[in-house]
């Protein structure tokens, strides 16, 4: 799951979270993933999982906290991405589109221009 979790932050991001480093680091962001990952797919086999959800109990409260430090990932990064993009734009680096949350980001800003 690493190497995908690599992979996809990667290219998708453009951002490098070294879970694969040779010490195995600990890293938020991943751990938040695959608790989710895990307690989404138990989902399957435990039927009362709705119950803890509105009582926000056991791995659902777990669940709420891995979202929490996911969004707060990857809101990090769009907006870093976004601070990015403003200053290659104001310094017309057009090489500064080779992510693709970053084609994501200016396409979303006006998206009736990407018809013409």
């Amino acid at each position: 799951m690493r190497m995908t979790l690599d992979s996809i932050c990667k290219v998708g991001f453009g951002v490098e979270i070294r879970t694969l480093a040779t010490n195995l680091p600990d890293n938020q962001f991943a751990q938040a993933f695959d608790t989710a990952n895990i307690i989404v797919t138990y989902r399957l086999i435990h039927p009362l999982w709705k119950i803890k959800k509105n009582l926000n109990l056991g791995s659902e409260a777990l669940l709420d906290k891995s979202m929490k430090t996911i969004d707060d990932f990857i809101y990090s990064v769009i907006r870093r991405r976004k601070s990015e993009i403003k200053e290659a734009q104001q310094s017309l680096d057009k090489n500064m589109m080779k992510h693709i949350l970053s084609r994501f980001i200016e396409l979303g800003e006006d998206p009736e221009s990407n018809f013409k």
